[in-house]
């Protein structure tokens, strides 16, 4: 449920001069506070490192859930070797 709210909310932020993003903001105004998450678009730019390290992470941790695999061992070498091949990346081909 938390989700579809937070999906109302950056809809309205996006388009606030929107009749029902008006009508959303006036709901959900209280909810927001100094402890509010929003996104960082740095953390989801694929074409920067941190980016493209989380997203690796992320479907790692899947496959390892549904294998039920340990979700922490190796994950640091898995990390390392996700930084190395992005900062190598284009510097290995012909």
């Amino acid at each position: 449920m938390a989700d579809v709210f937070a999906s109302a909310l950056g809809y309205a932020l996006k388009n606030p001069t929107d009749k029902i993003s008006r009508d959303w903001m006036r709901k959900l105004e209280n909810s927001i506070s100094e402890f509010s998450v929003f996104p960082d678009d740095d953390l989801i730019d694929l074409e920067e490192e941190r980016g493209l390290v989380n997203r690796a992470v992320l479907r790692e941790l899947v496959d390892r859930s549904v294998k039920q695999a340990s979700l922490f061992e190796g994950m640091r070498r898995f990390i390392a070797f996700k930084r190395l091949h992005y900062m190598t990346r284009g510097l290995l081909r012909p």
